[in-house]
């Protein structure tokens, strides 16, 4: 298998770069095909890229205020109508059906100069709007691998339940043959017989279960990735235990990476952004505005029967607010509150994460220890399976003692194969509160 820590740095490239892995039928599915599928389905992600996307897209010059608006407007207006006119001279006009017509149209340019730094403040709040639905999207990315690792090892768990509790049954028929042939001889009980009847059967139903948990999980992990939910599979990987980082370094490191902790970094950083943004209402606004004018009138009766005008038209404006009910004043004070807050809940969010840390790392060396312990049991109770067995073929040791030594196999097995699991996913919860599932 493939160094885990080198597959979470590489799947950004491979993201982008390959198609999504689907398989219609059953057929071996490693751990890096499953991050890779469920980095191209998975619907959280897309919904976190698309708004990613957006926040990117906002994040231009225009829409911070830096750049002109120009724009082009035309209007014609006809008119007939009924005309009486008398004038000082004492002429008089009366027409009807009477034709006039208007047309006006103009190119207007406005610049704002000058906004009390307003544009500067909105330019930088785009920025970090940008950064955070990048943050979001890489949270999304975090949130998904961890999820996948863990249903991805917890098929290789639950796979291993299946292949012990198929181990147990399998010695379960041997001595129930073994009780048969002592019993058809003579050499052996009836009791015995039975019982091994009886453990045959429970395990059986062990095996039925186990089965039935093993397509649960897989169905599971078929969610996670995307894919229809009967698709079956078998994992190509094994559970290896490789994350030995120190924990002052984990210290160090973790204030840096964690998404969560950026993101708080974020808030903080757009809440001071947005005091410069009220606060720029306090200042004069300078604007050049500028027009390209075209108008014509015609009319059929009056003084005026022809008009055209034709020109530019430009100039500055200045606008200075003097005084409005000290509501500016108020957003002011407000928006400092606002970044107080937000820079408490950074404080908290730190206090948390290296609490969480503290007591993630204590239960990752502890469930190390504890590995390493069933590590040393399995091999135990393996030898002393295989002593009983054969013992119980001499006839040495009954059923029941045989028995005995079947489940403490069984028990060391399903001890180890959840101590290895538990233990893989405090190493993938680590590697989340640190940052290190994706760079």
């Amino acid at each position: 298998m493939r160094n885990q820590r080198n597959i979470f740095r590489t799947f950004i490239l491979v993201y982008f770069s390959f198609p999504a892995v689907l398989f219609a039928q059953a057929g071996k599915l490693s751990l890096q095909q499953a991050i890779e599928t469920g980095l191209k389905n998975n619907y959280s992600i897309l919904v976190a890229k698309n708004e990613a996307e957006i926040a990117k897209n906002n994040n231009s010059p225009g829409n911070a205020g830096f750049l002109p608006a120009l724009s082009i407007n035309a209007a014609t207006n006809n008119a007939s109508n009924t005309t009486n006119q008398e004038y000082s001279s004492g002429q008089t006009l009366d027409k009807k059906g009477v034709k006039s017509s208007t047309f006006n149209s103009n190119a207007l340019f406005s610049w704002t100069l000058f906004d009390g730094m307003k544009m500067f403040a909105a330019r930088d709040r785009l920025s970090l709007l940008d950064s955070s639905g990048g943050l979001n999207y890489k949270y999304q990315l975090e949130s998904t691998i961890s999820s996948i690792i863990i249903a991805y090892y917890d098929v290789i768990r639950q796979s291993e339940g299946l292949a012990n509790t198929k181990e147990m049954l399998k010695l379960s028929e041997e001595r129930l043959k073994i009780t048969e042939k002592r019993f058809e001889l003579g050499s052996g009980s009836r009791f015995e017989m039975l019982q091994a009847k009886v453990d045959r059967n429970s395990a059986k139903s062990a095996v039925l279960k186990q089965d039935l948990i093993l397509k649960t999980t897989k169905t599971t992990l078929n969610q996670l990735i995307a894919r229809p939910p009967e698709v079956d599979f078998e994992p190509s990987d094994s559970i290896i235990i490789s994350y030995q980082p120190k924990l002052e370094d984990l210290k160090r490191t973790s204030n840096l990476r964690n998404l969560v902790i950026n993101q708080y970094q974020l808030n903080k950083d757009l809440s001071l952004i947005a005091i410069k943004e009220i606060g720029s209402a306090m200042y004069p606004k300078v604007a050049f505005n500028s027009s390209y004018v075209f108008s014509r009138s015609d009319n059929q009766a009056g003084l005026l029967l022809t008009s055209q005008t034709l020109g530019w038209n430009y100039g500055f404006s200045i606008s200075m607010p003097l005084f409005n009910g000290l509501n500016i004043k108020n957003q002011i004070q407000n928006a400092k509150l606002a970044a107080l807050g937000a820079d408490l809940k950074l404080s908290d969010a730190k206090l948390k994460l290296n609490s969480e840390l503290i007591r993630s790392w204590q239960e990752y060396q502890q469930n190390l220890e504890i590995l390493s312990m069933e590590k040393e049991n399995i091999e135990v109770a393996r030898e002393n399976l295989f002593l009983a067995e054969e013992r119980f073929k001499l006839g040495t040791i009954n059923s029941l003692d045989l028995k005995q030594a079947e489940n403490s196999y069984l028990e060391a097995s399903l001890r180890l194969m959840n101590a290895r699991f538990t233990a893989k996913s405090s190493e993938t919860n680590l590697m989340r509160i640190n940052g290190d599932l994706i760079k």
